[in-house]
């Protein structure tokens, strides 16, 4: 390099153009000037920003006595550099070195950080950076800024040329630190990017800033997750974040690529909690320490302190504080750049919220999405934020050399919500406040403290569920699952109970609870079960509004199963009452503190103008005095302030509330007070809307719904969210169950009974008419959906018929286990409210149908039982209908002895109760069918011959005294016909039938879906009558319709058979392409048989390419889930795995389960294949010594069948 004096010097390796300058430079000054340097072009002020460079450039500052010297390289050429002497004494210098302190504490001669900005940035443009200046605005690239100089640091970003600074052209700034030898190797790229969060403030105040942090950042990365389909393990520490808590989690040996640090800090400290959640300060060194095994790639330090300034301004206003709290900034930044060798984002200052939530968004995006380095995905993201000052461009600050080159890119995943976002209610709109608390809870949920369950108590509204809902959202992606088991507003105990039991076995596997509400005399047996479960998992279950404590109804063992056993899973309970007896940690959720209330009432916009003293037409001491008087009068009760929210917007109604106090005698009179008192203000077109939203069930309270009802007094009732009586959040009104309570508690009782008649006439004519939209064609789901709303309000209004005919057309059309196992309690109460027997027996047989459908074992026990008793009743025409439910389980079990048993006594049944010819017809087809599927049909043929004379004979309509429709018996003869023809490969006889179904469809007009079925099914024929390419051409049909219905498990077989004809054809590699699809559509239908066969078939066409070891283990797959699940068929998986063991001779074998899973899972990316096994079945967990017992008996076999030839 050139020597350079310590006159102001400058050397340029590339033209600056003369539109191009500094203000006040002289460009005569510069010696010289030349237009390119190797490929790099100069930018003209007057363009627009360029897309940022990928040329990474260097600013190296050297600072001597008197002056500095600037050099700007890329790729260890020189660019340009610049010899400048330096006032050490002048204002500028010193904001420069020190900018955060000089705004901090005033030293603003403008009084402006806007006038201090445009200061700043011409006197570097032209005291410091010189043409420099010019050279980056035009290139506007990432620099690396580098030195011993007090320069360094500063805000670089600022410099103006033309009226431009660098930060707004696209500049960033990487200030390099010194950095450790050792760094951290690159992560493997296929593995998700894990990202640690700690929020960590003590102070009540500050928390709330925290929270909304945290809530933005949760949202940030679930869109990416879900949306963008990324694999981020994102992990969140707040509340009771101690130094124990933070090393524990630091020591992961999975490490973490992300770190995501927000709290307060001094330039020497950082502030964490102790264990009885007051600030603990650690030093630098010791916060060091404590993230040194993390050796992240990127840390985010964010600190601001705007809210809690706000309350502290808030309660100065109100006179409960002579003066404000000051806020202080601290920059960790350097350290931790420095020692754990990474890239650090840090605040210079404090930042609007608005500013802070899209940086966040926009950088983490371009981190983990678009896969840009650090600097880049900065730099994108403050040129992407509108309206930016230039002081808030240069507030990011970016150290360690890395943020110039180091990627985080997330690699693709399974687009499937976390356990915190699953069927659980949303993060509450606000939460101030309860950190004490918080940390309390957390620490139960989190340590081995002994308690394996948190009862949350409190009066009504005081906000048990908010905390709860808090926790979960804090620290439930720490557990494998959370199960949410919300008691509906105003249920019964035996409600109650149900709801929490149903919601329990859903999502507990191997856990059968929903008969004990019918067989209760298996209860000791399912509490042992529960605790096991809890035991072997990590689950966190939260019980919410449980205010029935019933020891007759199980209630007590249920809970202390929750309580009781050895395991990391967790309980959370809410309740109004003190449980007694309860081995369970209690944690009392009182009323907010005076600063935390305050800090309520300032979110709550129209409370929060009386304490600004902002109302109009009102004088600012009285508008804040009503404000003290209403915050003293709600007692920290913050269902309390948000209905003084609601009546916030007239001063008169706001007063009105004073009226009434808290009480100590009764703690919910308070909230009926003001509940009455805000519902008695209301319009007669918005009071009937609220009386509606009371009466209705909380599913039930969306707008469409209430637009439904009031459709013959049309009205938006904004007024009921106005006043605080309800919130609407994405078309669904909330109303707090005490709210709710109160307003159905000032209805008469003709007037609720009028309410829920309404009500229930409202579905029943949505449920006639989705029936009639179905029959056109319409959505099957709109039938189920509306049915299962009207049950609960006809139970209600006394039409239990009319109810069992409701639930009746949710068992025949859904078939989501989470709706079916929530459809139970409502059954339940069919039977209890069931005035006669054969009533009764009508609802019991719909349990027992339910208890099927969800596959629970006590189904055939419970149908048995009722159909013999049926039977002692006289109810024989019941009892027919029973023997049919029976002979279908027994079908699908394959105990076809008992199947044809059942048959034979259904005929007899039927001629003593003088069933219609119709009704005859079908349950002889039953027994005929039953015999072709045992391997009978060769024996059938006159018998068969007769099912078809008969169909041709009977009349076109059904008799009185038929139970059926004409047109189903004829299509079930039918498939007799087709089935008995496809055993004997009678072809030709299968293909005939086949197509004569689908004319007897089309007749009767059923919709594309049943003809497509109908059609899949001549095509095993078609092929074997070797007619290839119309079998293919009918699948393909067949595949758009089933594509356009949705119909998975359909799907899944016209992929399956659409390989075998590529196989047939001779085209084995499209033959395994479609087995693949076939494969993923069975995971998708979530059946086990179809699972198993899909790993067969692909198996069999893998191994027709060479598959080798992947054939291999598909067949071990299917082997082992057989196996498992006692499957009937588990023979086949026996035998193909033999053959293959046969043909190997060792070379294919594949002998760990690890490679088993590794070598399945090419087939099936994204997906956690032991998982979704499990889920379907908990007995599938395979092990290592199942797959050693599995082999060992196909090479067994193997060798035998070697002997015996």
């Amino acid at each position: 390099m050139t020597r350079m004096s310590e006159d102001s010097v400058t050397r340029v390796n590339a033209l600056c153009p003369t539109s191009l300058r500094c203000p006040g430079y002289d460009q005569k000054n510069s010696p010289a000037t030349i237009h390119r340097v190797g490929d790099v072009d100069v930018r003209p002020a007057t363009e627009e920003p360029l897309p940022m460079s990928t040329d990474v450039f260097t600013l190296d500052v050297i600072e001597y006595s008197g002056g500095c010297r600037i050099v700007l390289s890329r790729n260890d050429e020189v660019v340009a550099e610049h010899t400048t002497p330096l006032d050490l004494a002048s204002e500028e210098y010193a904001a420069f070195v020190a900018i955060e302190a000089h705004i901090e504490h005033g030293r603003v001669a403008d009084g402006a950080p806007s006038g201090l900005a445009q200061r700043l940035g011409r006197w570097l443009a032209l005291s410091v950076l010189g043409p420099v200046a010019e050279v980056l605005a035009g290139h506007a690239p990432v620099v690396v800024v580098r030195g011993n100089s007090a320069l360094r640091d500063g805000p670089w970003g600022l410099a103006e040329i033309d009226g431009r600074t660098l930060a707004e052209r696209g500049l960033v700034v990487v200030v390099a630190t010194d950095e450790p030898a050792s760094r951290r190797p690159e992560p493997d790229p296929r593995s998700p990017v894990r990202m640690l969060a700690v929020f960590s403030q003590p102070h009540e105040l500050d928390a709330l800033n925290l929270r909304e942090e945290r809530t933005h950042l949760t949202q940030v990365v679930r869109e990416l997750t879900e949306k963008d389909g990324r694999a981020v393990e994102l992990v969140i520490l707040q509340y009771g974040v101690t130094r124990a808590e933070l090393s524990h989690v630091a020591a992961d040996p999975r490490g973490w690529d992300v770190v995501h640090l927000s709290g307060h800090g001094t330039s020497t400290s950082f502030t964490f909690e102790s264990d009885d959640s007051e600030p603990d300060t650690v030093t630098i060194d010791e916060l060091l320490k404590l993230l040194s095994p993390i050796r992240p790639l990127f840390v985010c330090i964010s600190s601001c302190s705007s809210a809690g300034q706000a309350a502290d301004d808030d309660l100065v206003h109100l006179g409960l504080r002579q003066t404000a709290l000051s806020a202080r900034q601290g920059n960790l930044a350097d350290a931790v750049a420095a020692e754990l060798a990474c890239s650090v984002l840090a605040m210079r200052f404090a930042v609007r919220d608005k500013f802070g939530i899209a940086l966040t968004s926009a950088l983490y995006r371009g981190l983990l999405v678009e896969g840009l380095t650090p600097a880049k995905a900065l730099g994108r993201a403050l040129m992407a934020i509108q309206d930016v000052t230039p002081m808030e461009m240069v507030t990011p600050v970016l150290l360690g050399e890395r943020g110039a080159w180091v990627t985080v890119r997330a690699p693709n995943g399974d687009k499937k919500p976390s356990a915190v976002t699953h069927e659980l209610p949303s993060a509450p709109e606000r939460f101030v406040g309860r950190v004490a608390t918080m940390s309390r809870c957390v620490r139960i949920l989190l340590n081995d403290t002994g308690s394996r369950a948190l009862v949350l108590l409190g009066m009504p509204g005081i906000g048990k569920s908010a905390v709860a809902t808090e926790l979960v959202h804090v620290v439930g992606d720490r557990f494998d699952d959370v199960i949410w088991c919300g008691v509906p507003d105003g249920a019964d105990g035996p409600t109650a109970l149900t709801e929490v039991i149903v919601r329990l076995e859903d999502s507990l596997p191997g856990v059968r609870l929903v008969h004990l509400v019918h067989e209760p005399a298996d209860l000791a047996e399912a509490v042992i079960a529960v605790s096991e479960a809890l035991t072997r998992s990590r689950v966190l279950v939260v019980l919410d509004n449980v205010d029935t404590w019933s020891t007759d109804l199980g209630w007590s063992a249920l809970l202390t199963a929750l309580c009781q056993h050895d395991g990391a899973s967790r309980a959370v309970i809410t309740t109004r009452q003190e449980p007694v007896d309860l081995p369970a940690a209690v944690e009392r959720i009182g009323s907010l503190s005076r600063d935390e209330a305050v800090l309520l009432a300032g979110e709550l916009s129209r409370l929060a103008r009386f304490v600004r003293g902002e109302v109009a037409g009102m004088a600012a001491d009285k508008a804040r005095s009503l404000a003290r008087r209403v915050i003293e009068a709600a007692d920290g009760h913050p269902k309390l302030l948000e209905l003084a929210d609601g009546q916030a917007g007239d001063a008169g109604r706001l007063s009105a509330l004073l009226n009434t106090g808290p009480s100590a005698a009764d703690v919910s009179a308070p909230l009926d007070s003001w509940t009455a008192r805000a519902v008695a203000a209301l319009a007669p077109p918005d009071r009937r809307a609220f009386d509606l939203l009371c009466v209705l069930d909380e599913r039930d309270r969306t707008a469409v719904v209430l637009t439904g009802l009031l459709e013959a007094d049309p009205h938006t009732p904004s007024a009921i969210t106005s006043t605080g009586l309800a919130e609407m959040r994405n078309d669904d009104y909330r109303v707090h169950p005490a709210v709710a309570a109160t307003g159905r508690e000032l209805l008469t009782e003709t007037e609720l009974d009028h309410l829920v008649a309404e009500i229930a006439g409202f579905w029943t004519s949505v449920v006639k008419d989705a029936v009639a939209d179905e029959r056109a064609g319409g959505s099957v789901a709109a039938v189920a959906r509306s049915a299962r709303s009207a049950i609960g309000y006809l139970l209600r209004a006394g039409d239990v018929r009319m109810a069992t005919d409701a639930a009746d057309l949710v068992l025949r059309r859904e078939r989501s286990p989470v709706e079916l196992g929530s459809l139970t309690p409502q059954i339940i109460q069919l039977g209890a409210a069931a005035a006669d027997a054969g009533n009764r027996l009508r609802a019991h047989r719909l349990l027992a149908n339910l208890m099927a459908l969800i596959g629970h074992p006590v189904s055939d026990n419970m149908t048995e039982n009722l159909r013999a008793r049926a039977i002692a009743a006289g109810e024989l025409e019941m009892a027919t209908v029973l023997s049919t439910d029976l002979i279908g389980r027994y079908r699908q079990a394959q105990r076809l002895d008992e199947a044809l048993a059942l048959a034979e006594e259904q005929i007899e049944l039927g001629k003593q109760v003088e069933v219609g010819a119709w009704t005859q017809l079908l349950h002889e087809n039953e027994r005929i069918n039953i015999l072709v599927t045992m391997g009978r049909a060769d024996e059938l043929a006159e018998q068969i011959q007769a099912l078809r004379e008969r169909i041709k004979q009977l009349p076109p309509t059904a008799e009185d005294n038929d139970t059926v429709r004409p047109y189903w018996v004829k299509e079930l003869v039918l498939d007799t016909i087709y089935t008995a023809a496809l055993s004997m490969r009678d072809y030709r006889t299968c293909l005939d039938t086949a197509e004569e179904t689908i004319r007897q469809k089309r007749a009767r007009d059923a919709d594309q879906s049943q003809i497509a079925r109908a059609t899949y099914r001549t095509c095993f024929p078609l092929m074997r009558l070797g007619n290839l390419e119309e079998a293919a051409m009918r699948l393909k049909w067949c595949r758009s319709i089933f594509t356009e219905a949705s119909d998975t498990p359909a799907l899944a077989a016209t992929y399956s058979a659409l390989g075998e004809i590529e196989d047939e054809l001779g085209r084995p590699q499209a033959a395994v392409e479609f087995n693949q699809a076939a494969l993923r559509h069975q995971y998708a239908a979530r059946t086990l048989s179809g699972i198993i066969n899909a790993h067969m078939n692909l198996g069999h066409r893998m191994s027709a390419i060479g598959g080798g070891k992947r054939a291999f283990a598909h067949h071990v797959l299917a082997a082992l889930v057989a196996d498992a699940t006692s499957y009937w068929q588990a023979g086949s998986t026996e035998r193909a795995l033999t053959d293959l063991v046969v043909d190997a001779n060792g070379d294919d074998e594949v002998t760990t389960l690890e490679d088993v899973w590794s070598l399945v899972g090419d087939d099936l990316p994204g997906l956690d294949i032991p998982s979704a096994l499990r889920t379907l079945n908990h007995e599938v967990d395979p092990t290592q010594d199942d797959l050693d017992r599995v082999l060992a008996n196909a090479r067994r076999q193997a060798t035998e069948r070697a002997q015996q030839r």
